[in-house]
């Protein structure tokens, strides 16, 4: 072998080794020179396996962080995809939006035409907008309202029903021809004079709500609750929540009234805004109730939607008072005189509960808006004109 070859092949990874061999090979070819090469033969493989090894780790580390870079690569294609995706899916909901807005008012322009040519009643007084200065009272009647207890009391109230069902009663005639016993263990809203009811005891309702300012003797006056209305409530309805209008809330507590009962009160006062005038009734409780003209528009129905109440039932909801003329008396499941709160005027009532009037057109909007929120209303009441709803059998809602 040549010098030079011989200087090359020291440089190479295994040199030390191989010069060790030769050195040793050529001093001694006996048994203990042999096994000293085998040792270095042995240490030489050992070096070469770790050698391996190390590649090894390295190789699967690097394995590792490809696969780590490869999936962010991955995720960030999905993301922009979803990003792209929703801002289209944003834009087509607003389009919709807008169609079913541009909808309504046609609709609504219709149906008023049809209603004037049908109907020979008073023309509806337009509603102005609030004014500046009723803007300014109403916030800051919104700011005390959020800062009193009733109102912490009212957002204590929010989805403690989640996911269950109501039935909402009116004070229809119909009631007289439906067993509400069966009602006994239901969540139940009740209105009014409702407490009249010959199964009041026994139903139990869950929520007794008046929002009728006449119950005090109305807006312009100095409060004045209904003495028969104050024994009637004050004596059959101890273990029911009850909702009055915040507005009252002093009066009835200076004069220490429903002592030891639950009273609870809702934000609706003047000035204020009509359901049937607005594109969406407000279904926040901590802030202003709009007037759906009855109390099932007004207090009943955002309270159990606020509750978390999926399905609601109506019952007594006649939207009838069988009045003819103005000396004709409103008609109730109980007798007329036992109701001695004041009554609208006349010409109010006609123009009010007219068909497709600002009832129904309270309840159209209550409808699409509920009905958008995974809230179905359904009507129980037996006859009446409330169509607004889907129609179902009292009977049927308590076959297994």
């Amino acid at each position: 072998m040549t010098d030079s070859t011989t200087q090359q092949h020291r440089q190479s990874t295994n040199a030390p080794f191989l010069d060790q061999i030769q050195k040793d090979t050529s001093m001694s070819s006996n048994e203990e020179e042999l096994q000293k090469i085998k040792k270095y033969h042995e240490k030489y493989i050992d070096e070469l396996e770790k050698q391996i090894n190390t590649l090894h780790k390295t190789y699967a580390q690097n394995q590792e962080i490809l696969k780590i870079e490869r999936d962010k690569a991955r995720y960030e294609v999905r993301r922009i995809k979803r990003t792209t995706a929703y801002r289209i899916g944003f834009f087509v909901v607003l389009v919709i939006k807008k169609i079913i807005f541009v909808s309504k008012k046609f609709l609504a322009a219709i149906k008023a035409k049809l209603s004037k040519k049908t109907f020979e009643i008073e023309e509806p007084v337009e509603v102005k907008a609030l004014s500046k200065k009723d803007h300014a009272k109403r916030l800051k009647r919104q700011v005390e309202y959020l800062q009193s207890n009733a109102c912490r009391n009212i957002m204590k109230l929010q989805n403690i029903h989640l996911g269950k069902r109501a039935f909402v009663i009116g004070n229809g005639p119909s009631l007289k021809n439906q067993d509400l016993s069966k009602l006994e263990n239901e969540i139940v809203f009740v209105t009014n004079w409702f407490a009249n009811h010959q199964d009041f005891e026994k139903i139990k309702p869950t929520y007794y709500t008046v929002a009728s300012h006449e119950v005090f003797g109305g807006w312009n006056k100095t409060p004045d609750f209904d003495p028969n209305f104050y024994k009637l409530l004050n004596t059959k309805t101890k273990n029911t929540k009850k909702f009055f209008s915040y507005t009252f809330k002093p009066y009835i507590e200076s004069n220490k009234m429903f002592e030891g009962h639950d009273i609870e009160y809702l934000l609706f006062e003047r000035p204020k805004q009509l359901i049937d005038q607005l594109d969406q009734p407000n279904a926040d409780l901590t802030k202003h109730m709009d007037d759906g003209y009855t109390v099932i528009a007004t207090f009943c129905l955002p309270l159990a939607r606020w509750m978390g109440i999926k399905e609601i039932i109506l019952l007594g909801c006649d939207c009838d008072y069988g009045i003819k003329k103005e000396s004709d008396k409103k008609s109730y499941f109980y007798d007329a005189k036992l109701h001695t709160t004041s009554v609208s005027k006349f010409e109010n009532l006609q123009r009010i509960w007219a068909d497709g009037g600002p009832v129904f057109q309270s309840y159209e909007k209550i409808r699409n808006d509920y009905s958008m929120a995974g809230v179905t209303i359904r009507n129980a009441t037996g006859g009446g004109r409330l169509e607004v709803f889907e129609k179902v059998a009292y009977e049927d809602l308590f076959t297994s």
